[in-house]
C-alpha cells in the first residue's frame, strides 16, 4: 500500500479526493479558447498533479504537455516521476563527468534502472547492490547481492571498484550502510526512499575521516509552476530515448505482459 494511502505522505489533500500522481490521457473535447491542442491528443499533466486515476479530467490548456503517439504507453504514463527522480538525482548533487562512478541499493527499482541506463548513455560506470535478479543486460556495470557485501572479505570483492563520490540509498537501514563503503573522500549519499522502514545510520569515523556528505531528495519538492518548461524539457528528452531504443523498463513490460492475460 502506499504512504498516500496509509496517510503518512507529507502530501495530504483534503479528503475526499481522487488518488493518482502518473498517467496519460487523450483529449475527448476543447473549450473554445484552446489553439495548441487538439481532440485525439495524447497528453500528460505538466507539472504533475495529484488526481490521476479517474476517467475524464477538465484542466486548463496550459497545464498539459502533449507527448508523441509513437511512445509506448506505460512510458508516457510513468515518465513523471521514476525517471526524472533519476536524471535530477544525477545531475543535481555532484558534478559528474564521463568516466566516474556512482553506487546505488535498490538498484532493480524502476528509478534504480533509469539511473543505470542514464548513467551509461553519459559514460558514467554505476555499481549496484540488489536483494537478487539481474542488471546487466539494462548495462550495469558491477552488480553484487547485499549478502556478498555482508561478508567479512568485503575488500576482495570491491578489488577494482573505484572509489566513487555519489551513492543513492532508497532503502535505509543496513542497506544504507553499504552504498557509504563504496564512497570516497568527501563523498555524498543522497536518499530518496526507505523501503526497509528503518532509519539511515552513518559511522562517527565515516563523518570524521571522511567527510561524507547525506542529502534528501524529494521530487515534488523540485517540481514547481516556474519549473513547468523545464520540466518539460527532460519529459521531452526521456521519451526521446525511449524511441530511440536507449531507454527501458525491464519490470514494466513483464507487468503489462502479465495484464494482458487478463484483458477481455
Amino acid at each position: 500500500m502506499s504512504s498516500a494511502f496509509r496517510g503518512v505522505y507529507p502530501v495530504r489533500p483534503p479528503v475526499p479526493a481522487v488518488e493518482g500522481y502518473e498517467g496519460v490521457g487523450e483529449i475527448y473535447a476543447l473549450g473554445s479558447s484552446v489553439r495548441k491542442l487538439s481532440v485525439g491528443d495524447r497528453v500528460i499533466p505538466s507539472p504533475p498533479t495529484f488526481g490521476t486515476w479517474q476517467t475524464y479530467i477538465v484542466k486548463e490548456e496550459g497545464l498539459w504537455h502533449k507527448v508523441d503517439k509513437d511512445v509506448p504507453l506505460e512510458y508516457a504514463a510513468t515518465v513523471t516521476v521514476n525517471p526524472l527522480t533519476a536524471l535530477r538525482m544525477l545531475e543535481d548533487f555532484v558534478k559528474l563527468k564521463e568516466g566516474d562512478a556512482i553506487v546505488q541499493n535498490g538498484a532493480t527499482s524502476l528509478v534504480g534502472q533509469c539511473i543505470i541506463q542514464l548513467a551509461r548513455i553519459r559514460g558514467i560506470r554505476s555499481i549496484n547492490i540488489i536483494r537478487e535478479g539481474r542488471l546487466t543486460q539494462l548495462g550495469a556495470d558491477a552488480v553484487f547481492t547485499e549478502k556478498q557485501l555482508e561478508v567479512k572479505n568485503v575488500k576482495e570483492l570491491l578489488a577494482g571498484v573505484p572509489e566513487l563520490a555519489l551513492g543513492f540509498n532508497c532503502v535505509g537501514g543496513n542497506t544504507a550502510s553499504l552504498v557509504l563503503k563504496f564512497l570516497r573522500q568527501g563523498g555524498t549519499m543522497v536518499t530518496y526512499g526507505g523501503m526497509a522502514k528503518k532509519p539511515v545510520t552513518v559511522s562517527t569515523s565515516s563523518f570524521i575521516f571522511k567527510d561524507l556528505a547525506l542529502r534528501g531528495f524529494w521530487l515534488q519538492k523540485w517540481m514547481s509552476s516556474e519549473r513547468a518548461k523545464e520540466c518539460r524539457e527532460m519529459i521531452d528528452y526521456l521519451l526521446g530515448l525511449v524511441r530511440d531504443g536507449k531507454f527501458r523498463y525491464e519490470y514494466v513490460f513483464l507487468l503489462s505482459a502479465d495484464m494482458s492475460k487478463h484483458t477481455t
